[in-house]
């Protein structure tokens, strides 16, 4: 990934230049934008020309950093930064600082050098979203958003045998844990302070309580999320520049986002891709739709499914924390910064599922009832439906029960007093922080992406939402409404029809009375539709090569890309790309 980061070796980097760009100069069009040095400090901004960062220096002779953007008029961003970077130098109450980057609107890190202190600090955004990790062995420390780096730069990684386990069972892992116990993701909402030569102390300033909810109407909620989306792409659109590029699909988030800049007199271009799937078609007839009825012009780009060279792309971007399967995103990405130019605005539809119900599906009266329905309820997105809980333990190594321990003590320490409210936490912190943050890095490893749904105010706004007003697909349906009937009227890709009609709501029983059965039931339907697997033999199988990832039935060619997302950091830790580009030349050849 292109951004920020920052190493302190105590032999310096004298003779690892060669490593320094294997990890961060992987792509032709990268560079490093800006590098300098604070102490013992080496700290470096890399990436294609246009990724955003600015420095600033303190009237003390202090140096912020920041990585990202902060949206709003530039005397305002000025003050916020200079707000931020006071707080960072006095140290003042966690919660003036909480409520400082509550009111600062945009997606970003900030790395802190103060003037005179042997000591260094990083600030992640309140909802982390652009993910960065930290590796520390020994008495080195590296801070990056690139993975890669700090497997290059560090020797002798250690496995981690539950964040493979967790990765196997979820698609990604719980609390900080990645693919190796020296490597750990830095949280949400948090202050990483770190003095010269000692071990990282991390702080979090601010953990949504979502026992914390707005006493207000549905009337009023609705018309505070409407104008809190226009206030969000009013404050993203650049004053100049290219016409904005929105990337459309035939499903309800993109729509909401064109509509919204139509009504704010924002003129834009509408793209989507086109490729052998069911799934796409209807999105691109849904699309065409929308363009039709707004007369706009849908540029429409094929692609080719160079399969070898686009997870080659998808891993360099995100060393294994992003599902792999998805590679055939990368040459859509790299086909519309090909036909829009370089410099385009890309503006995307993602994150309306801060607009769904959160609810956990069953009634839930304790902690075990919780890990029971996170770990046991098939029906939930979280959960990877491949896999059960007791054969990735087996497949990672882990002993018996330890996954639903190390679960149970997360839950407990999360800030709500009910089961159903620390579901609510669940949902959220994970599938923003740790699995949709990780899959929108794929559009910043290209171009820097407009995401009107991941405003500030709006997000803290969404989580505010009370649960009674989400059950379904009501409250997004009557915000669509409110909108615009019409386009709100029109299918929804996912089902190809639309979710208030009479096919939707029987659709839905239907997915229900099968989740609601008994668990021997559900067991014996899917062992008729996927029969059996043999998680070791089917590990073994990608290592040796043996698995066709482009044939079978899709159960199985699942389990193979995640087993595959898994082994590829391992390999790479092993062997370097080589060893990355020779699995992947076994497997895919045939592809």
């Amino acid at each position: 990934m292109p951004g920020l980061s920052l190493i302190d070796i105590p032999d310096g980097l004298e003779g690892k230049e060669r490593a320094l760009k294997e990890g961060l100069l992987f792509e032709k069009d990268y560079s490093i934008l800006w590098r300098e040095r604070f102490g013992p400090w080496e700290a470096m901004i890399t990436g294609y020309g246009t990724y955003p960062f600015r420095t600033m220096r303190t009237e003390d002779g202090s140096t912020l950093v920041l990585e990202g953007r902060i949206y709003g008029p530039e005397r305002d961003v000025e003050r916020s930064l200079g707000r931020i970077g006071l707080l960072l130098e006095r140290k003042g109450p966690a919660t003036v600082l909480r409520d400082e980057l509550l009111r600062t609107d945009g997606e970003f890190n900030i790395a802190f050098f103060p003037s005179g202190k042997k000591e260094m600090k990083v600030l992640t955004d309140p909802w982390n979203h652009l993910p960065l990790y930290i590796g520390r062995k020994g008495r080195t420390t590296i801070v990056s958003r690139e993975l890669h780096l700090l497997y290059t730069m560090m020797e002798d990684l250690t496995q981690d045998d539950m964040g493979i386990a967790e990765f196997l069972v979820f698609e990604f892992q719980l609390k900080d844990r990645t693919f190796f116990k020296e490597i750990r993701k830095v949280p949400p909402g948090a202050l990483v302070t770190i003095p010269d030569g000692s071990a990282p102390v991390t702080s979090v300033y601010f953990e949504n309580d979502f026992d914390e909810r707005a006493k207000r109407s549905a009337s009023t909620m609705r018309a505070e999320t409407i104008s809190l989306l226009s206030s969000a792409i009013k404050a993203r659109m650049p004053a100049e520049g290219p016409t904005p590029v929105l990337s459309l699909s035939g499903g309800l988030d993109s729509r909401l986002v064109l509509e919204l800049m139509l009504k704010n007199g924002i003129e834009l271009k509408c793209s989507s891709f086109v490729m052998d799937d069911a799934h796409v078609a209807r999105d691109n007839m849904i699309a065409k739709m929308i363009c039709e009825k707004r007369g706009i012009d849908l540029s429409r780009i094929e692609l080719e499914l160079n399969m070898k060279e686009n997870v080659l792309s998808l891993f360099r971007a995100k060393g294994g924390q992003n599902r792999l399967e998805m590679n055939y995103l990368v040459d859509y990405l790299k086909k519309l910064k090909r036909a829009f130019g370089k410099d385009m605005v890309l503006v995307s539809g993602d994150t309306g599922g801060a607009l769904r119900p959160r609810l956990p599906r069953h009634s839930l009266n304790d902690l075990d009832d919780l890990v029971g329905e996170i770990l046991y309820d098939d029906d939930r997105w979280f959960k990877n439906h491949l896999l059960t809980i007791e054969e990735s333990s087996e497949l990672a190594g882990i002993g018996p029960g330890l996954m639903e321990r190390e679960l149970k003590d997360h839950l407990k320490s999360l800030p709500e007093s009910t089961p159903d409210q620390k579901f609510g936490h669940f949902y959220f912190y994970n599938y923003f922080f740790k699995w949709h943050y990780e899959s929108m890095d794929r559009w910043r490893h290209y171009s820097w992406p407009i995401v009107p749904l991941e405003s500030t105010p709006f997000l803290a706004h969404s989580y505010s939402i009370p649960d009674r007003y989400l059950t379904g697909m009501g409250y997004y349906l009557d915000v669509l409404d409110q909108v615009d009937k019409e386009l709100a009227g029109l299918p929804y890709a996912n089902w190809d029809f639309h979710p208030r009609s009479m096919k939707y709501k029987l659709a839905d029983m239907k997915q229900r009375s099968f989740f609601h059965s008994p668990k021997f039931i559900r067991d014996a339907l899917r062992k008729k539709g996927n029969g059996r697997i043999d998680a070791k033999r089917a590990m073994a199988d990608i290592r040796s090569n043996k698995v066709d990832l482009s044939k079978g039935d899709p159960f199985r060619r699942k389990l193979s890309w995640t087993m595959l997302t898994v082994d590829l950091p391992l390999q790479y830790t092993q062997k370097g790309m080589k060893g990355v580009r020779e699995r992947l030349d076994g497997l895919l050849d045939r592809a």
